[in-house]
């Protein structure tokens, strides 16, 4: 029988999903097909891939499922490897047993340089990502929208696009310590072409230097951090008839800043290492976290860290945290 051959190849249990019973075809069954070549200073790979949305993976549950698509990406190496390139760009879309009314189509693009000029000299990274996913409406939903008494136009169920920037940079250098200056900006825009209008703009910046004292086994960090948000929002009233309103676009800050000053302290053979930090926070929330740390190591396979936390919070209770890890290498 089937079931006698399928055994030979496959271990039969409650736990197969071979197929769905609502749908049609092979919905449990997933495939992925890969080609890699690596030539000319191109680290070149393209995958197509298939998942089923009856697939299951125990081995894997963070595979995403019910999902259909293909990749493909390009490592470039340029100047004895003092310029990094990466391209990669992936189209995908779900509903791959028809189950479901609409389907959702991804369309996804990013690409970096990484310079490395040399010695004595600050190396930089530039990056640029775009995120596209665009799906249509059921009728039910169209029809409702239509016949509201407000101004909402009939859009897709999803239609966006978010756009993302960032520029970043490293310079180490000397003044009788060893200093590692380093700066980040991070730009993404959101676009919701939809009636719900839920654009995003999120900055961020980072900068920071790291001290290593030559004189004695004492690392110090002084860093600032700064976040600047701004969420967007289409509001409907069911009363617009009454009130001679249909909708209003409200509009979210979500900015703050905060302050990091650490050190670290390596003790018996830099097997101990000591570690305490001060972090202030300010703008949308107000707070300050200390934190106290030791890492201890014993005979290279044992592992001990020990971390507390007591953040001060303005406006409402303070929090302690406290945690110890064991870690055993092999």
């Amino acid at each position: 029988t089937q079931l006698n051959l399928a055994q030979k190849i496959i271990t039969v249990n409650e736990n197969l999903f071979p197929t769905n019973p609502v749908s049609t075809g092979l919905p449990g069954v997933a495939g992925e097909a890969s080609l890699t070549l690596n030539y000319f200073n191109n680290f070149l790979r393209a995958v197509a891939y298939h998942r089923g949305a009856a697939y299951k993976s125990f081995g894997n549950e963070f595979l995403q499922t019910d999902i259909n698509g293909f990749q493909v990406s390009d490592y470039v190496r340029l100047f004895n490897n003092r310029m990094l390139t990466s391209l990669s760009f992936e189209q995908k879309s779900d509903n791959t047993a028809n189950t479901k009314e609409v389907s959702t189509k991804y369309v996804n693009f990013n690409g970096s340089v990484a310079v490395n000029p040399g010695v004595y000299l600050p190396t930089f990274q530039l990056g640029y990502g775009q995120f596209g996913r665009t799906a249509g409406l059921n009728q039910a939903t169209r029809n409702a929208i239509s016949n509201r008494p407000d101004s909402a136009s009939v859009t897709q169920s999803a239609d966006e696009a978010t756009q993302r920037y960032l520029v970043a940079a490293n310079y180490g250098f000397e003044t009788g310590i060893r200093h590692l200056a380093s700066i980040s900006f991070s730009l993404a825009n959101r676009k919701d072409n939809t009636y719900k209008n839920q654009n995003q703009q999120n900055m961020f910046v980072q900068t920071s230097v790291t001290s290593n004292f030559t004189t004695m086994p004492l690392q110090t960090v002084v860093g600032i951090l700064y976040s600047k948000n701004k969420n967007d929002i289409q509001t409907f009233f069911t009363d617009s008839i009454k009130l001679h309103r249909d909708s209003v676009l409200s509009t979210t800050d979500f900015n703050y800043t905060m302050v990091t000053l650490g050190g670290q302290l390596r003790m018996m053979n830099d097997n101990l290492r000591l570690a305490a930090s001060l972090s202030p926070a300010f703008g949308a929330f107000n707070r300050v976290n200390y934190q106290f740390g030791a890492d201890y190591t014993y005979a290279e396979r044992h592992n001990f860290l020990l971390q507390a936390d007591y953040i001060q919070n303005a406006g409402q209770g303070d929090d302690t945290i406290i945690s110890l890890i064991y870690r055993f290498n092999f």
